[in-house]
């Protein structure tokens, strides 16, 4: 399977079993849910959030692409949408491309939010 198809289906079952677990909560909430379900359906999404995680570490060090660089690469692409010219289907794969660096960005920064709150909290990264 192409990185790209591997990426977005993780993607699709990390989201997805996340999606279960907030659901699940509002049943704990209501009071028809089991704590055990709910531990049961955290511990499926902790395990997708790996998954995607180790993907996307392991496509980044294949293309060397490193946290320094992707400013530079959101603004390439972004400067390469605003050229004249851009065909409908190169537009389609640069606002993908765009989306995915952005979800990098987004990932490297809560990873980095939550080593600064367990650093704080005096527990230390895991």
């Amino acid at each position: 399977m192409p990185v790209e198809q591997e990426l977005a289906q993780l993607t699709a079952e990390a989201r997805y079993a996340e999606d279960r677990v907030t659901v699940y909560r509002q049943r704990m909430y209501s009071g028809r849910g089991e704590p055990r379900r709910l531990a049961e359906l955290e511990r499926i999404a902790a395990g997708a959030g790996d998954r995607l995680a180790r993907h996307r570490a392991k496509s980044r060090d294949e293309t060397g692409q490193r946290p320094a660089a992707l400013a530079q690469a959101l603004e390439d692409v972004a400067d390469r949408l605003d050229a004249p010219g851009v065909s409908s289907s190169d537009r389609v794969k640069l606002l993908l491309r765009q989306a995915e660096l952005g979800d990098l960005r987004d990932e490297l920064a809560l990873r980095a939010r939550r080593r600064a709150g367990e650093d704080a909290r005096g527990r230390g990264p895991r």
